[in-house]
């Protein structure tokens, strides 16, 4: 499972740094944060440190409801040619679909990217919807409109979906069956599963991601489409990266604010906001969670497995580190999980899944019996969730 690097707003050194570390693979450019004349000089700077980069660019093309309302806030994304307001009833129009994938294409295709995110519209409620149809219109023409480009790169349907949409099994399969049943499919698909409203301080375990059906249906897309020759990368998938890698997924992807861990379309409207940034904090895989400094430092002494045992961790012994510190950490925590969990065998795969859920519970449990606040009800809801959607995994996809 390759684990990217999802980018947004203030990235600095800290991609970079992520490539030397090797603990990311590629990156998922923002088209809201990132100008399409720097692209170029970007990929440079990162083929120059990691020489297998994957280099990708999410178009965000779903952000295209927003652009009349006055509270939108879309960054650099009408400076792309492909971008423009679309209202529902007009994306109904093949032509229309037609027009915003090649103009898509037409606007990449000289990008050094070493593949190419197709754009989609987001599907708010169900898989029995209109935006369902427009999103499955947009998937079976992406590879038809990017072959008349005559580039040979892969190309990677989005598919942009509410949490609420996993959970209507009914309807969630008659989806599947369908996106899978393509005569000229695209290469792979760019998942995105969004949640309600975050913000930079809403830590995804209490996120309404964190729901055992919402798990199990994300994992059960990447089983799915990946059993079916799909290459599947997910975005601002963060802690559950594991689990979509064990069933199937080819890369997980996460950045260094809430909003880059997990995905909302309210992050393309202003809301209230102020006060001081999020707290630092440390991604511990004992926890399968993130600590702030200060707790890290009262759960070391009395359970010294708390600590990851990776080279990170000593930028947080000298105290609470720089902020660009704290991805590079998260990105260290997460590809190791990655490669402690997923082997060749998913059944076997589902079973360190089962021991790193049960070793988090033990260990929530000991540091309460040690009377320390760690929130025990909040986090044994959590790992439920977790070894929940394990289970109903294994159930869905009769493993």
């Amino acid at each position: 499972m390759k684990l990217f690097a999802q980018h947004g707003y203030g990235p600095g050194d800290k991609i970079i740094n992520g490539f030397k570390d090797n603990t990311i693979d590629g990156v998922i450019f923002s088209a809201r944060y990132e100008k399409m004349e720097k692209i170029p000089g970007d990929a440079k700077d990162i083929n120059s440190v990691s020489s297998n980069a994957e280099i990708l660019l999410d178009p965000e093309f779903y952000a295209c409801f927003y652009t009349h309302q006055p509270d939108a806030k879309l960054g650099g994304l009408n400076e792309w040619p492909y971008f423009s307001t679309q209202r529902r009833s007009q994306l109904e129009s093949s032509e229309i679909v037609e027009k915003v994938l090649a103009d898509t294409f037409d606007t990449v295709v000289d990008l050094p990217l070493t593949s190419i995110i197709a754009p989609n519209i987001f599907i708010p409620r169900s898989f029995n919807s209109i935006e369902a149809v427009i999103a499955k219109n947009f998937i079976r023409k992406t590879q038809q409109l990017f072959e008349k480009t005559g580039d040979k790169r892969k190309v990677f349907a989005t598919l942009a979906i509410d949490r609420t949409t996993l959970i209507d099994q009914t309807e969630f399969e008659a989806f599947l069956n369908d996106i899978t049943a393509l005569d000229n499919p695209p290469d792979g698909f760019y998942i995105i599963v969004g949640g309600g409203i975050t913000g930079d301080r809403t830590e995804i375990s209490r996120s309404e991601l964190i729901h055992a059906d919402v798990i199990a249906g994300w994992m059960m897309l990447n089983f799915t489409l990946s059993i079916n020759g799909f290459k599947v990368i997910n975005g601002f998938s963060d802690i559950l990266t594991p689990f979509l890698g064990c069933a199937g997924g080819y890369a997980g992807a996460t950045g260094w604010w809430s909003n880059l861990r997990m995905f909302s379309m309210s992050r393309y409207i202003n809301t209230v906001s102020g006060g001081r940034l999020p707290t630092i904090r440390y991604l511990s895989d004992a926890l399968l969670n993130r600590i702030t400094h200060s707790e890290r430092k009262a759960f070391v002494k009395l359970i010294p497995e708390i600590n990851n045992g990776l080279p990170r961790d000593s930028d947080y012994e000298r105290g609470e580190p720089d902020r660009k510190v704290e991805v590079l950490q998260s990105w260290e925590a997460i590809s190791h999980l990655n490669n402690e969990n997923i082997v060749s065998d998913m059944d076997e795969s589902l079973k360190l899944l089962e021991n790193m859920v049960n070793r988090a519970e033990i260990t929530y449990t000991n540091l309460a019996g040690y009377g320390l606040p760690v929130n025990r009800e909040a986090n044994r809801e959590y790992m439920e969730a977790l070894m929940e959607s394990i289970q109903a995994f294994r159930r869905n996809a009769e493993i």
